[in-house]
Formats: structure tokens, sequence, C-alpha cells
């Protein structure tokens, strides 16, 4: 039954490996999850604008940063125990006495974003001051501070030999092919050997289109998938 081919196929595919197609998404959204560093787990609220900056030196030396993990969190107890007099948050003066913005500058320096842990709720876990009834203004302060996300360079278009695993063979005939004859002989019998041998001639040359970057990604994939299908 047809159904029951191409389940057989599915699993050639998925258990074998032979698919040479790699497909994604390319719609702007990223395609790995918010990733990074918060400072909770091991530190409590032990920590001070210099442990935030050697974590962050220390991101970008083993590589975590260039694997995507962009985020540097402050969780609980970095504010100071009262806002300012016109409502504002304020950081903890000894824990952070260069202040937060220049902590921020610090870590975009680096390709590394801020992020600050706040609450719901009129206070925090903590017993510092939460956001409630402060969302509008405290959002503002965030973004003062720089809490935004360092805008990561966009990748480079892929080729389209991305979509086809298999190396490109080289073309043994380069040449255009010439003008179709105005008055053309009638086709002889058809030819299983010569159809063949036409047939892989025209999959060399899309395979040779497809790794060169001058066939379309509708027709490198489509031709991929049909590729995989028949195998």
């Amino acid at each position: 039954m047809l159904w029951l081919a191409a389940m057989r196929t599915l699993l050639v595919l998925l258990v074998g490996g032979a698919l040479p197609c790699a497909l994604g998404l390319d719609n702007g959204v990223s395609p790995l999850p918010p990733l990074g560093w918060s400072s909770w787990n091991a530190l409590r609220g032990g920590y001070t604008e210099a442990t935030i900056r050697a974590q962050a030196d220390a991101m970008v030396s083993s590589g975590m940063r260039d694997a995507g993990y962009r985020y540097i969190n402050i969780d609980d107890l970095w504010a100071a125990k009262n806002r300012s007099a016109s409502g504002e948050l304020l950081v903890d003066p000894t824990k952070f006495p260069s202040g937060m913005r220049a902590l921020a500058d610090y870590l975009h320096h680096r390709n590394l974003s801020l992020g600050l842990y706040t609450d719901v709720g009129t206070t925090t876990c903590g017993g510092q001051p939460g956001s409630y009834q402060h969302e509008e203004q405290d959002a503002r302060t965030f973004a003062a501070w720089g809490c935004a996300p360092t805008p990561t360079p966009a990748p480079a278009p892929a080729p389209a030999a991305r979509f086809c695993a298999t190396p490109a063979p080289a073309d043994p005939d380069p040449d255009p092919d010439p003008p179709p004859d105005p008055d053309p002989a009638p086709d002889p019998a058809p030819d299983p050997a010569a159809a063949a041998r036409s047939e892989w001639t025209g999959s060399r040359r899309t395979t040779a289109r497809c790794h060169a970057g001058t066939a379309t990604q509708t027709i490198c994939t489509t031709y991929c998938w049909a590729r995989c299908a028949t195998r």
C-alpha cells in the first residue's frame, strides 16, 4: 500500500540519515531561546558590580557567548531599599558604585545583554521595592539603564548549496545548448539508456547549480526533496 511505502521511506530517512536537506524557517524569529547566566543559584544576593563584570568576561573567554549565551541576568537584591522621592528605582550604591548604566555599557561592549529582576507585587521576594503601580516608570528606568537586548549581527544569507549536502560534480558540458533546429526531424523511438543518461546529466547540472548558488532556494529544496523521496 502507498501509505506503508511512504512510512518505510520516512523511517529510512530518519534512521539511516539519508536526508540531504536541512530546512529551517527564515521568519525573523531567533532560532534559539534567550540563553544566559543568572546570579541567583550561585550567589543569591552576594554579588557586586565586580562580580558581574568578572562573570561577563568568563562568558566571553569560555566561548559561552559565541555559543548563544548572551544574557547576564541580575536576580533579586540589586536595588536600594527605597525608591527616590519621584518614585524611581535606585541601585544599591554599595554593590554598584559605578551605577547600573555603566555596568550595562560594560556588557554591551562585550556583545552581552543586561537583565534585571523585578516583581509584580509591592515588594520583591527579598523585600525590595516591587513594580506594582510603577510598571511604566520602572520600564522607562530599565531602558535608560540599558536593559535591552544587544543587537546581534544578522547572519549572511545561506547559499543554495546549504540545501544540497552531496558534493557538486563538475559539469562536463558547461557550454550552452545550441539553438533548436527550425525543421527538426521526427523523434526516434524512445531509448531507455539515453533517457537514463539525460536524467543523470540533468541531475548533475541541478546539483552543480545548487552548490554554485545560481539556482533559487525553491529549486534546490524541491530537487533535494524529490531525491529524498526516490531513494
